[in-house]
């Protein structure tokens, strides 16, 4: 740089040297506000969309299972004796009316999750046009019981457990695979993708070079030894680096959190494993990965304090060699 300094004049040299670091410092905040926004954006959309869905899921089945078997393994023969609960008790109470339309409610809210796209969630609408079917089948058993029917009332009972195990459950199994993509799309971001850091790394490493270069070009031509305005913005630029790197040094708990969701949502589930439910500790990493704590807003602030210092640093030398001229 030395030569080249020598070959340009110095108020020239200063304002190029002030532009530069200028660009260096808005292309930071671009490069580092979109990255940060992008990364944390996907880890909120884990935390806010994908855990309730798989929590939701887990719910709905569990409860649907836990009223089929209920009313599957009542007996329709009031004389039948045993230890087995009657059917006409079991259904005359109207509780799986209540369970079937919590379900439906249920899916009516996995349904607006911003999970895969409307495609992909118009496996929900179809369970829950099933369950409608299935509770219409359990009505049927229940009136037939209340002619005598118990035979007829058997048959219904088993049609509407069928569907229940071979449709609804299916339907949401397969939804548990829509699941599973949006977390892999969500822990595949571009935005969270090693090459974005370049975004912002460039011209941070730029920066930071430059601000020495202006440092030992000042201190050359001035004979001063430390420009303090430069100086603190140096300090600054390497905090902003710091702070739009933040979506880099959470990664491992943003890696952990979707980990242990793949493991829930790639087990396999019957009617003996049902789908899990993520436990607390689960939960919370996945909020903590999500959480930017806001600093998103002291980026664009911390940014314009720098150009303030920069123009601040060589303003002052500006004015100095303006006075010393000729």
């Amino acid at each position: 740089m030395s030569s080249i300094a020598r070959s340009v004049p110095t108020p020239k040299m200063l304002r190029r040297l002030r532009i530069a670091l200028v660009v260096a410092v808005v292309a930071m905040l671009v490069g580092g506000l979109s990255t940060f926004l992008g990364g944390y954006a996907a880890a909120a959309s884990v935390a806010d969309d994908v855990v309730p869905s798989v929590a939701g899921v887990s719910a709905v089945w569990r409860q649907l299972r836990d009223a089929d078997s209920r009313i599957s393994d009542c007996r329709t023969d009031p004389a039948g004796g045993g230890d087995t609960l009657d059917c006409a008790g079991v259904l005359a109470s109207g509780e799986y009316r209540g369970v079937v339309a919590d379900a439906v409610q249920r899916l009516a809210v996995l349904a607006e999750r911003d999970v895969g796209d409307d495609a992909d969630r118009q496996v929900l609408r179809v369970a829950q046009g099933l369950l409608i079917r299935y509770l219409g089948l359990v009505e049927q058993a229940n009136l037939s019981l209340g002619r005598g029917q118990g035979v007829l009332a058997g048959a219904y009972l088993r049609y509407a457990s069928d569907l229940l195990h071979d449709s609804v459950l299916t339907e949401l199994d397969g939804y548990r695979k829509v699941i599973d993509a949006e977390l892999a799309e969500q822990r595949d971001s571009t935005w969270r993708a090693p090459a974005s850091t370049l975004l912002w790394l460039l011209p941070l490493a730029s920066g930071l070079a430059l601000l020495v270069l202006t440092q030992l070009y000042l201190a050359g031509r001035f004979r001063r030894r430390l420009n303090v305005p430069l100086a603190i913005a140096t300090v600054g630029l390497a905090g902003l680096g710091l702070v739009a790197g933040q979506p880099v040094l959470t990664g491992g708990r943003f890696a952990s959190a979707t980990a242990g969701l793949e493991r829930l949502v790639d087990a396999p589930a019957s009617d003996a494993s049902q789908p899990a439910a993520p436990d607390r500790r689960l939960v919370d990493l996945t909020h903590a990965a999500a959480d930017s704590h806001s600093l998103q807003y002291l980026m664009p602030l911390l940014a314009l304090a720098l150009l303030a210092l920069i123009v601040a640093g060589f303003r002052e030398r500006l004015r100095e060699y303006e006075f010393e001229s000729p």
